[in-house]
């Protein structure tokens, strides 16, 4: 029929694009975004293109907003090493969940 849903389109997980969990998204997950942005040059206790996550752990101690701001504007700290490029144009939340997961990670 035109203009309705069967039963059998709705057992089978209901109209395609709909969701049926219309619940709250998931928060960002720090390992992911770090695994996707951050990994390449911060190992986790070895200095490679940039510092590790314990010398950033180190530095930063518990301020993820440290953390974030650098990674939105970051300096140059060290002559001998490449300039981090802004990420900035990442959102807030994905910026503090991967801060957070640095620093606990860095610790370890």
């Amino acid at each position: 029929m035109i203009g309705s849903v069967s039963a059998a389109s709705l057992a089978l997980g209901g109209v395609a694009g709909c969701r049926r969990d219309a619940g709250p998204p998931e928060p960002p997950d720090g390992h992911r975004v770090y695994e996707m942005r951050c990994a390449q040059c911060h190992a986790a206790k070895v200095t490679t293109i940039g510092p590790s996550l314990h010398e950033i752990a180190g530095i930063y101690g518990t301020d993820v907003d440290g953390v974030v701001k650098w990674a939105k504007a970051p300096g140059r700290k060290r002559k001998d090493m490449t300039q981090m490029p802004s990420f900035g144009h990442l959102m807030e939340e994905d910026l503090r969940a991967v801060a957070t997961w640095m620093l606990e990670e860095g610790k370890k």
